[in-house]
């Protein structure tokens, strides 16, 4: 969670880069006739904290969320439904946590930052007993769903929001996936450290069943399948200074 002290500039931040800068590629795009306009939002305007009750939430799910980033997501949503109408299709994608290999590796996701410390220094913590849920999905999937959204008819689509998930899967399960790829890819055996130390942090189940219903649409890449690719994909290009 974001420190509280900065949340005032933080939101105004998000506020600037995901909702008003949304907003206005949207009506820019609206008036230059453009049909069909996806929108990556987040699956993290669910969250309710690792203290929150503990439900599987589909797109009918009240939301307050109170993040910055969030809260900017969100607000971007309401700004792009308004918007819809016979020549304006917005499609919103709320995404699970989004995770796999890319060119520019990012390693400030939950799977991604753990096979990182996994390949640096052969150990991976993992805080609040990780009992914390998070919805995973690989980029791959996320970009052919937004293809599908793109290529869907209007009235299955048009102003509708879609959770974006694989499955839903506990910070702790996600470890052990990784200690197990690392063992048969690479002949290491990673330590998980299971910190139990209270402290605040996200915990969110998604559905992904309505893309299902309404597009007949649904990811299909394993965790564990990521995982392999990361790895290899990581040797052959040879991302290993992973400091830089």
């Amino acid at each position: 969670h974001r420190d509280l002290h900065s949340f005032p500039t933080r939101r105004s931040s998000d506020l600037d880069i995901n909702t008003k800068a949304t907003k206005t590629f949207a009506l820019a795009a609206k008036k230059a006739g453009v049909k069909r306009f996806t929108f990556g939002s987040s699956g993290s305007v669910y969250d309710k904290g690792l203290l929150g009750e503990d439900t599987l939430q589909d797109e009918n799910a009240k939301l307050s969320p109170t993040a910055a980033y969030s809260y900017s997501k969100f607000k971007a949503e309401e700004e792009l439904i308004k918007m819809a109408d016979k020549n304006f299709c917005p499609v919103i994608l709320r995404q699970g946590t989004v995770y796999g290999f890319s060119p520019r590796m990012r390693y400030d996701l939950v799977v991604n930052t753990m096979l990182k410390s996994a390949l640096m220094t052969n150990k991976i913590t993992v805080f609040c007993g990780g009992e914390q849920w998070r919805p995973l999905i690989d980029v791959r999937d996320v970009a052919l769903a937004h293809i599908v959204a793109i290529q869907a008819p209007e009235d299955k689509v048009c102003g509708q929001i879609f959770n974006l998930i694989y499955k839903n899967y506990r910070i702790l399960e996600l470890a052990h996936w990784i200690q197990k790829v690392l063992r048969e890819e690479k002949g290491l055996n990673p330590e998980i450290i299971v910190d139990y130390s209270p402290r605040r942090d996200r915990s969110y189940r998604i559905s992904g069943e309505k893309i299902k219903r309404a597009v007949w649409w649904e990811p299909r890449i394993t965790v564990e399948e990521s995982i392999r690719n990361m790895v290899r994909k990581i040797d052959e290009y040879k991302y290993t200074d992973f400091a830089h």
